[in-house]
């Protein structure tokens, strides 16, 4: 069966505001050990992950939260990020990759990925404006 997702870990280390252990603070992105990357920090981030550290800002040493983000792989079985396939109006179609869109892509007309006033037989939910059907438009493609 192939993988239907993957995992990006990562991790911060907190900081938490005496008084407000848990909902404020700040988080900096560290190694599993807690080792700050500092590297990543811009200056502004520096300079609080330094007053952290020293703990002149009220803040308190919170340990290192980790992180896991579960990102889906294409069911076409490429082991790829999928992407989503919608048509011109925002309309899912499928679940593709850069391996599978060109054939899940040939399973519509080209014309829904061109135009959102493409000719339909079912109405079609939408927002922005009335509703048009090919009996609406006389036959004639736009």
């Amino acid at each position: 069966m192939a993988q239907t997702h993957r995992e990006i870990v990562s991790y911060e280390l907190m900081f938490w505001h005496e008084g407000h252990v848990g909902n404020w603070g700040f988080g900096f992105p560290c190694t599993e050990a807690g080792v700050v990357m500092r590297s990543t920090l811009n200056d502004g981030a520096a300079k609080n992950y330094d007053e952290c550290a020293a703990g002149v800002n009220g803040t308190i040493a919170g340990g290192v939260r980790k992180h896991v983000q579960r990102i889906a792989l294409c069911p076409c079985g490429s082991g790829q990020d999928r992407d989503e396939l919608s048509d011109a109006r925002g309309i899912f179609c499928a679940f593709v990759c850069g391996d599978c869109e060109a054939t899940k892509r040939a399973k519509y007309r080209p014309e829904i990925f061109a135009s959102a006033s493409y000719a339909h037989d079912e109405p079609i939910d939408d927002d922005d404006g009335p509703h048009m059907s090919n009996s609406d438009m006389d036959g004639e493609m736009p």
